[in-house]
């Protein structure tokens, strides 16, 4: 796969911006634009309660790898127990209803001592957790390529790769899974989502760089065709909006 650098320190920068403002207070200004941003777009918008984001999908098994770069945010909250996470994966589309979901990103918690970042992942099942990759420092402006890839329907890899902020950092890790539960491999997709057990934390702006997903052969799909999902409050109230492009999903918190 092919990066190109110069469109992804355009928007490391831009996010940068936007997170050092968006947690001192809502932008109207910027809100404006995103709403003329998403009216214009011709994805298909649901909304549910737990997930924001882009998933590609299928009528029959399909994808093998799915992959994309996450720009780490800045989180905040007066809540000493909030959280976000944000992944890349196969079989998570909140439509399709298949025995487990493979996928890999980076979690973002809040405790006493501020914002803690880390990577993990999971094939979910009822009995699964999240597995942390080892000695992987993530902060807050680092861009963390993802990427998860099955050889079949029980076995695969997730991989990460932290390419830093401008700086010198680049670290790399891996997680195998061998017999898991089969997988559908009917969608692709790259989301944030609500944490079980904690209050959503504020993230700002999440660009997904260069998101894409392979099938047999290689074939290529992008996120430009995807269906699009807006985080609601329990009250049904839009919390996110949500674009995507073919080189890029763009998921921007709202003021509510």
């Amino acid at each position: 796969m092919r990066f190109d650098f110069t469109f992804i320190s355009t928007f490391l920068f831009a996010s940068a911006v936007l997170a050092d403002h968006s947690h001192d207070t809502c932008s109207s200004q910027i809100l404006d634009v995103v709403e003329k941003r998403t009216s214009a777009t011709s994805n298909s918008v649901k909304f549910v309660s737990t997930t924001a984001g882009a998933v590609l999908k299928a009528t029959t098994p399909t994808f093998l790898t799915v992959t994309g770069s996450i720009s780490v945010p800045f989180i905040w909250s007066k809540n000493n127990k909030s959280g976000v996470s944000i992944w890349v994966g196969i079989d998570g589309d909140p439509e399709t209803h298949c025995n487990a979901v493979f996928a890999a990103g980076i979690v973002c918690t809040i405790d006493s001592d501020g914002p803690v970042y880390k990577a993990a992942a999971y094939w979910f099942s009822n009995n699964s957790s999240l597995i942390d990759f080892p000695n992987f420092d993530i902060s807050h402006g680092d861009l963390v390529t993802v990427t998860v890839v099955v050889s079949d329907q029980n076995t695969g890899y997730a991989t990460v790769q932290n390419l830093g902020n401008g700086t010198s950092k680049n670290i790399t890790r891996t997680l195998n899974f061998t017999a898991q539960p089969p997988l559908c491999q009917l969608s692709a997709g790259w989301v944030v989502e609500k944490m079980p057990g904690r209050d959503l934390a504020h993230f700002g702006f999440v660009p997904i760089l260069q998101p894409m997903a392979y099938g047999q052969g290689q074939e290529e799909f992008t996120a430009g065709g995807s269906s699009v999902y807006d985080m609601t409050t329990d009250d049904g109230l839009p919390l996110t909006v949500v674009e995507a492009y073919g080189d890029l999903i763009r998921i921007t918190e709202k003021c509510v």
